[in-house]
Formats: structure tokens, sequence, C-alpha cells
């Protein structure tokens, strides 16, 4: 009778472990960059980064491919997962921009490939340079500085709101709203 009970639990833990491998499959994982690529990429665009960033990569040495600076380039030296449409260019003989066409999703991770040989001679281990951004999730704090009289019979509120990343006027201005004796102010 005891493995009769056992079994039910022991399928269960079964089932569950199943759950975990697949549900955990579904989501990206942070990418460990490897110290070595310091050889080859001086610095990069990471972490949290708002929606309406560029991605950057600074390589160590001046470029061995020749291009003109500001000018879109035509091999595709980015990949993003989710993807991302845009367009990259030369900043200067060792920094080239992503700029995406349209915002970024928010509160997405981003896995970025960089396509390191294309721009430099490297060994083939580092052919091919990824790492993560993330965007910021959407938040806001408000704070108000009290009411003040502005005569008689006029008092004026006034704050701050202060958003996690850069958005839109009109998006904030739904943010708030005043009434006074059920009227709207």
């Amino acid at each position: 009778m005891k493995t009769i009970k056992r079994l039910p639990i022991f399928l269960s833990a079964i089932i569950l472990c199943i759950l975990f491998i697949f549900s955990s499959c579904k989501r990206k994982k942070i990418i460990e960059v490897d110290p070595e690529f310091a050889k080859y990429i001086e610095a990069y665009t990471s972490g949290v980064v708002s929606k309406k960033s560029t991605i950057r990569i600074q390589l160590a040495t001046d470029a061995a491919a020749t291009h003109t600076v500001n000018e879109n380039i035509k091999e595709e030296l980015f990949n993003f997962s989710p993807a991302v449409e845009g367009k990259a260019f030369w900043v200067d003989a060792r920094t080239i921009e992503f700029k995406p066409t349209k915002d970024l999703d928010i509160d997405k991770l981003y896995e970025v490939e960089f396509k390191l040989s294309k721009v430099l001679s490297v060994p083939k281990k580092f052919k091919e340079f990824r790492f993560n951004v993330q965007t910021f999730k959407p938040s806001f704090q408000i704070s108000d500085n009290g009411l003040r009289s502005l005569g008689k019979e006029t008092m004026m509120l006034t704050g701050e709101i202060v958003t996690a990343d850069v958005e839109e006027s009109k998006k904030i201005e739904n943010i708030l709203s005043a009434s006074m004796s059920a009227s709207n102010l």
C-alpha cells in the first residue's frame, strides 16, 4: 500500500520537473560575456537602457575596413532576438552604432549578436560578440509641493512626475486628473 500512495507523489514530481524544463527553455538567458573580448571590444551598450537607446560597440583598435562616418553600413553586423529593425553606421574609426527604426519594446530582454569578424581580423572564437540589453519597465513617481494660495479664492497645486524612461507628454497627461466638488478641473 505504501507504494501506491508514493506513486502519485512520484508522478507529480516528474510532471513538475518537465513543466519547469519547458518553461525555463522559453525564457531568455543573461549572456555572460567572455572577458577575453576586451582585446577587441573596449566598450558596448549593456544593462538596462531606454526604449529610445541606440546600441553601440566601441572597438579596442581602428577597424580594418574602410568606412565613411555617418554613412549607413550595408552589411548586416547586428542580429537581435527578439528582432529589431534599424540601421548601423560608423560614428568614428572605432565606434559602430545601431539605431532602431522605432522604439525598443518596453520591459524586454534583448539578445544582441555583433559580427565582430566582419570589421576586425579575429580568431574564430571571437567571430561573434553576444551580449544583452534590457529596456526599462514603465513606472513613475509623483511628488506634490502642496497647495499654495494665489488669492482669496484661488489655490494652486504643483508637483512633479518622474518616469523611469522617456514618455510622450500625452501619456503623462493621462496619468493625473483633478476634481473638486464633483467637477473636473
